[in-house]
């Protein structure tokens, strides 16, 4: 490229089209017209501020860095609605013609040409940066300040020195504009926008600003467009934003819905360029539209959910109750009203004689059914899933009563089951009283869909042994279904590589209470297969030392109460009651600590406390009578209960003794150390994706596998893990398969089918 001389008199013409180095995509705008887009003009020719008027009903669709930019957006768009209303106007017949509507908005486009700021040298026509990027339509949005002087300066050959030296004067001389503040003179929002508005010259002036704002809302009438879920994004927003939304998957206004419902309130946080006030504009402008149309932000979307919490608890604290009225729709069961003719009382399998169950209707039915199982809280809701779903699926799709259920309802539920529609499912968790909350978080799995079965058959033969229905639709039909078989997935377990790895990575952490309890969880579920409920409803009382027939030595055992409430004694390594206790000293030294700060108590009548705990038999210590064996290290948090259909905020209690470490505390506080681990798989030569993975339920699986390889009986393995059957024990004698394989490897390699092995 040749160099611009900026002393020759007589300038090359410049090329027309797109400079020679120009990199920038010309993207063709082809938005819609909508009301917002009429309301920026209208307040533009009312004479109000430029910028104002942009950030008010354009900035969540487009970017601005120069109110130049905005002015010619006035313009772009002014120019749109007249050549719209041009195309109108020559359909319409002669006594509807809207010329005169459009002779009062013609001459603005002249009254607000801008006036761009004259190059510094008259011998050297080179643009301004402002008119470069007009001519050029750059997306400001997808570069920086310095690399669009970059290219600037590229397209020009301003980049280049001369004659050996540095690059010209002009460049620095000409790069002010867009990204820098301008003169006042140059300001568009301190000149005269609009002259027909600020002219001097006549009394006639507010009724020609009258009559063009009234012909610019006739022709809204004709040219506005309302957006619609399915519209694509480019209709709505400017490329350069509608490309960052593309570029998440998104391409129609209900994408961006589902999107924005799915990840909360910093849905914008995987959308390169849209930052937190750009997420914000288009959200407010999202919800203005969602108003009319069938789907609808959420409303943790908006606000995040501690935020609603600490409302919530605003309001309680003040005495008001959140009470939220029963609907029927895809609500959960606790807020569900059915009609008349779905409730069941005229259904037609209902017993016409008083059942136990004290039931008049469906629901009070189910309710009922579940109370029964109120012991076990991971029953019931389970159990409660399953029902909510059926009678949801009885009221929405066949709308009929459950109690009028039939066996081909029950394949029609099946094949809903293999296939679930998409608005019946949300991916991510929210609360139960949320307007985003559906039935499934996800496509159940074969195995999830026989369980569901399983359990809607054993509510019905619960109603018809109560008398409430006479039939059990599920009877018959379910043996013929193709039901998967259960099946345990031994790829779920820790190889012995792995676990060797985990327990390096857990010894390398430093010596604190956390990590003391981290090791312990991975020792204590490794080495005796215990379900993540039966350690976490483990007691201290329940660890017993018992004789062993032949030796001098005790031994520990731990009794648990499993499946069925199923009693059983697990051997416990001999190294662990020592830790366990060492844990419980850390645990009540850290209680110790939140009582004094919250109550101010005795720190020597808590001590004393401490000692007897510690000190002696725990079976002869009164103090351990229902102390966990695992506790919680630090107060909960504030947790939403329900209090007879009110939201209530159960604030932690600080009782004499730490609280037991719940469940999902267990759960999560495990499965955050496996993702820790999963960091550094790769360079210890393991997968990270597995170990990431794991959870507390792979530890039991990896305590089958090894006591199987180690040559424990299989029905000693069965025992120790409260197996009801030796068929589902029996999944973890991986030996007998690999001894299976090496066998007749031997055969295949004697009639040429493989390779033999190498050692």
């Amino acid at each position: 490229m040749s160099l611009i001389d900026p002393l020759c008199s007589n300038p090359p013409p410049r090329r027309r089209g797109r400079p020679a180095l120009a990199k920038t995509k010309v993207v063709r705008d082809e938005r819609a017209l909508g009301l917002h887009h009429f309301a920026f003009l209208r307040s533009v020719i009312l004479g109000l501020d430029l910028r104002d008027s942009f950030d008010r009903y354009l900035a969540w669709s487009e970017p601005l860095s120069d109110l130049r930019i905005a002015q010619a957006r006035f313009d772009h768009l002014l120019s749109e609605v007249l050549n719209s209303g041009d195309h109108i106007n020559a359909a319409l017949p002669d006594e509807q013609k809207i010329t005169p509507l459009l002779q009062l908005l013609r001459p603005l486009l002249k009254e607000s040409t801008i006036q761009t700021t004259p190059a510094p040298s008259p011998a050297v026509q080179i643009p301004t940066l402002d008119e470069w990027v007009l001519q050029e339509s750059i997306d400001l949005d997808f570069f920086s300040e310095a690399e669009l002087i970059a290219e600037y300066q590229g397209a020009f050959g301003l980049d280049q020195p001369q004659d050996g030296g540095e690059p010209p004067d002009t460049a620095s001389d000409l790069v002010h504009g867009i990204f820098s503040s301008f003169s006042a003179e140059n300001r568009p929002h301190e000149r005269h926008q609009n002259a027909a508005i600020n002219s001097p010259e006549g009394a006639g002036l507010g009724d020609s600003v009258k009559r063009r704002i009234s012909a610019l809302n006739r022709l809204e009438s004709h040219l506005a467009a309302l957006p619609s879920p399915a519209d694509q994004l480019g209709l709505w927003f400017a490329p350069g934003v509608s490309a960052r939304l593309a570029s998440l998957g998104l391409l129609s206004l209900q994408d961006l819905v589902h999107y924005v419902n799915v990840r909360g309130h910093r849905w914008y946080a995987h959308a390169r360029g849209i930052g937190q006030k750009k997420a914000q504009q288009i959200l407010a402008w999202l919800s203005q539209q969602s108003a009319t149309w069938d789907i609808a932000l959420s409303s943790a979307v908006v606000l995040p959910q501690q935020y609603q919490a600490i409302e919530r608890r605003n309001l309680l604290g003040a005495g008001t109750h959140l009470v939220l009225p029963p609907v029927f729709g895809m609500v959960p069961l606790e807020r569900l009203v059915l009609p008349f003719d779905l409730d069941g009382r005229r259904g037609v399998f209902r017993s016409q004689q008083p059942n136990t169950l004290d039931a008049n209707t469906d629901l009070e039915a189910i309710n009922a059914w579940l109370a029964q199982h109120q012991e076990r809280a991971a029953t019931v809701r389970s159990y409660r899933k399953e029902a909510e779903r059926f009678l949801l699926f009885c009221s929405h799709v066949l709308r009929k009563s459950l109690s009028s259920a039939t066996a081909p309802d029950c394949l029609q539920y099946r094949a809903f089951l293999m296939q679930v529609p998409q608005d019946w499912i949300h991916p991510m968790p929210v609360r139960r009283d949320d307007a985003m909350w559906r039935p499934f978080r996800g496509q159940p799995e074969p195995s999830s869909q026989k369980q569901a079965l399983v359990i809607l058959q054993a509510m019905f033969e619960g109603l018809r042994n109560a008398n409430y229905v006479v039939a059990n639709p599920f009877q018959t039909v379910i043996k013929g279904f193709n039901l998967p078989s259960s099946k345990v997935d031994l790829d779920r377990s820790l190889s012995q590589a792995e676990w060797r790895f985990i327990t390096d990575q857990a010894q390398r952490m430093p010596d604190t209470a956390e990590s003391r309890r981290l090791r312990l969880l991975l020792d204590l579920l490794v080495s005796t297969g215990l379900r993540l409920d039966e350690l976490a409803n483990a007691e201290r009382n329940d660890l017993k030392l018992v004789n062993v027939d032949g030796e001098k030595n005790q031994a520990w055992i731990l009794d648990v109460v499993g499946k069925r409430r199923k009693r059983r004694a697990v051997p416990i390594p001999s190294n662990l009651p020592a830790r366990i206790d060492a844990h419980a000293a850390d645990a009540i030294a850290a209680h110790f600590l939140l009582l004094s700060a919250q109550t101010k108590a005795n720190a020597s009548d808590t001590v004393e406390r401490s000692d007897s705990y510690l000190g002696g038999s725990p079976t002869e210590s009164t103090e351990t009578r229902g102390a966990p064996l695992i506790y919680a290290l630090n107060m909960s948090v504030a947790q939403w209960g329900d209090g007879l259909g009110k939201p209530i905020l159960e604030l932690p209690d600080l009782g004499p003794l730490p609280a037991r470490l719940s469940s999902s505390g267990i759960y999560r506080t495990l499965k955050r150390f496996f993702q820790r681990c999963s960091l550094a798989a790769l360079s210890a030569g393991l997968e990270p994706a597995h170990l990431q993975s794991a959870s507390t339920h792979w530890l039991r699986h990896s305590f089958g596998r090894e006591a199987a390889v180690s040559g424990v009986p299989i029905e000693i393995i069965s025992q120790a893990m409260g197996h009801a059957s030796l068929t589902t024990t029996s999944i973890y004698l991986t030996q007998e398969r690999s001894r299976m394989i090496k066998e007749l490897r031997k055969m295949h390699t004697s009639i040429g089918a493989t390779d033999p092995p190498a050692n």
